[in-house]
């Protein structure tokens, strides 16, 4: 059986005053990444949203809200407000969008929705060898704290060869501890006490952008160009064959030079933001 226990030991045996200490520092590196990130990703959904409407038209966007209504996307909304222009609506209701998606992922996670993964928890267990711990949640938040000096990788697995900087005795030692901490059942919550340093159910809603980096117009574009649909009426098109036709098409002539068309289109269509202010006053209007 593939057993792989990864995680880490502290440096020192703190105490719990020292430990709390440490979690306040923890708390503001992870605080301090999610709420950008966050509101990265919400102004750049506003912008997708924003920019597609200057590049279609009323009847695709109204196709789109019915789509939504029938099968009762949530989507639906920031369709409406994208065909009324309520910028400032369409900005809110991106913001509750993306609350209620993260607040979903950290009650059911999903490894395909991980963009959503805004987690950020510690379980400690105390133990004969120092302090363990395991961290669930945001690989970037994750690679932070491995970067402190408190924590020192303490991974054990089977599955592949003992790394040659740790002796067998060491190694096995690991798995021993991990054992120890863990058994009966081998469920991290129900051992030691766990830290949670970003609270996914209450995010910050804020209009301020002074914090945060803009999308580049050539991300924009990136996104803003799968939703064109005309390839389909590309000749040569295969509507109906296998992925090898597919993969073909997509590397023919024909759809590069389509490609370059889209993005001269989107590019004439698109008045792409780079002053955080001019946002700031559309999404404030109303």
């Amino acid at each position: 059986m593939s057993i792989k226990y990864d995680g880490y030991i502290l440096d020192e045996n703190y105490s719990l005053m020292e430990l709390n200490q440490i979690m306040k520092e923890f708390r503001k590196i992870a605080v301090n990444y999610c709420e950008k990130a966050i509101l990265e990703q919400t102004v750049y959904q506003f912008l997708y949203f924003y920019h597609f409407r200057e590049i279609h038209s009323d009847v695709r966007i109204k196709e789109l809200i019915k789509k939504a209504k029938d099968i009762n996307d949530p989507l639906k909304k920031l369709w409406e407000y994208t065909l009324e222009k309520d910028w400032s609506g369409l900005y809110f209701q991106t913001h509750l969008y993306l609350a209620h998606e993260i607040d979903e992922f950290n009650r059911f996670p999903n490894i395909m929705d991980d963009e959503f993964d805004y987690r950020c928890e510690l379980v400690f267990f105390p133990t004969e060898a120092g302090i363990l711990a395991m961290y669930f949640g945001n690989d970037k938040v994750r690679y932070m704290l491995e970067s402190t000096k408190y924590f020192k990788k303490f991974l054990y697995q089977n599955s592949t060869d003992r790394p040659e900087n740790i002796s067998e005795k060491e190694w096995n030692y690991r798995l021993e501890t991990w054992e120890k901490a863990l058994a009966p059942d081998y469920i991290p919550i129900n051992h030691g006490f766990q830290v949670q340093l970003f609270d996914t159910k209450h995010i910050m809603y804020t209009k301020d952008l002074s914090g945060i980096d803009l999308p580049s117009p050539e991300t924009m574009i990136n996104v803003l160009k799968g939703t064109y649909k005309e390839e389909e009426l590309l000749p040569n098109y295969p509507k109906h064959g296998s992925i090898i036709d597919y993969m073909e098409f997509y590397k023919s002539q024909t759809f590069k030079d389509w490609q370059k068309d889209v993005e001269k289109d989107i590019q004439k269509k698109c008045h792409f933001f780079t002053d955080k202010n001019e946002i700031e006053k559309i999404i404030n209007q109303g």
